[in-house]
């Protein structure tokens, strides 16, 4: 879960194409020390390289409708409702298996500034609440 941004009437979703070497020295302490290797088979890999690549899949829920789903550096295929969307990465015109440049999903919606407040409940009868308000100062 990660805060987005607010451009005009966009909420701006960024992926990151690479994560900068000084979060990686964070987190190595809490990465395994010895990896499990398993034999694989050199034929069945071999096949498998040529067909590596990039698969992005995100679902988006809003509170207002959506006008406009727009990737900004990559090809896309987008299916919306009025406040629900899925976004997958086209793999037909994208083949590559990592990216040269950040992934940034813009989601134009028709009223993104208004206050809100969501409620969630979960099995064992746990509630969550977000509330969300844009203060603009002068």
């Amino acid at each position: 879960m990660t805060e987005l941004a607010v451009s005009g009437n966009n909420i701006v979703f960024t992926l990151p194409e690479s994560i900068a070497p000084h979060h990686i020295q964070k987190l190595r302490p809490s990465l395994p020390t010895v990896v499990p290797t398993i034999a694989v088979d050199t034929k069945s890999a071999n096949t498998a390289s040529q067909q590596d690549f990039l698969s992005i899949e995100l679902a988006v829920e809003m509170a207002t409708p959506i006008k406009a789903i727009v990737c900004l550096r990559h090809p896309i295929l987008i299916k919306t409702t009025a406040t629900k969307a899925t976004v997958q990465l086209n793999k037909e015109k994208f083949k590559g298996a990592s990216l040269e440049s950040s992934f940034i999903l813009a989601i134009e919606l028709e009223d993104p500034h208004s206050p809100r407040m969501w409620i969630e409940k979960d099995q064992s009868g746990h509630h969550a609440l977000m509330v969300n308000s844009l203060h603009v100062f002068q």
